[in-house]
């Protein structure tokens, strides 16, 4: 949807690095669930993969290796909040966003089963469609939101950001709480 708003041009040595990352852990997760089933280890695997990859994009972000670095401060600097607040009011708005977040999550998960219940199809559908848009939405609103400030490398990294951190932190954690057949 971004891309309707403005071209979007990024940075290659971004795509790279973070793109190929982006690809690899689709890989992987598609071959661990064609094996049968997302274990407890795959899932331990994947998180420390991804603890990996975050500590290289750190120091090499810190290095300047590449491209990517400025991304991430290009970010950074578009996230920054127009007024500053102090620590601890940015404690507290973080903590209750962290309450309604699991509020919410709760909230949403119990809704879905109820829809897939009456319209009898089973819950991956729902999951794969209503609860995938439902929270895919955030990602959508800052991706336009970037597009329109021009911030081609912002609206891009959030994409591929959130598909790396999905695959990898999200499956992970679930698949190391309890394994997924």
């Amino acid at each position: 949807a971004s891309g309707l708003i403005f071209p979007l041009l990024c940075d290659r040595n971004v795509l790279k690095r973070d793109g190929t990352m982006m690809l690899l852990a689709a890989a992987i997760l598609i071959a661990v669930c064609l094996m049968g089933e997302l274990s407890r280890a795959a899932g331990f695997a994947f998180l420390a993969l991804l603890a990996v990859y975050l500590v290289y994009t750190y120091r090499a972000d810190k290095k300047g290796q590449d491209g990517a670095g400025e991304l991430h401060a290009a970010e950074a600097e578009f996230l920054k909040a127009r007024h500053p607040m102090s620590l601890v009011i940015e404690i507290v708005m973080a903590a209750g966003g962290l309450v309604a977040l699991v509020v919410g999550a709760s909230l949403l998960v119990d809704a879905a089963v109820e829809i897939a219940t009456g319209l009898g199809v089973s819950d991956s559908v729902v999951g794969l469609t209503i609860v995938a848009v439902g929270t895919s939405l955030p990602e959508l609103a800052t991706s336009v939101l970037a597009a329109f400030r021009r911030k081609a490398d912002i609206a891009i990294g959030n994409v591929v950001g959130s598909n790396i951190f999905n695959v990898l932190g999200i499956a992970g954690v679930v698949a190391a709480v309890k394994p997924v057949p």
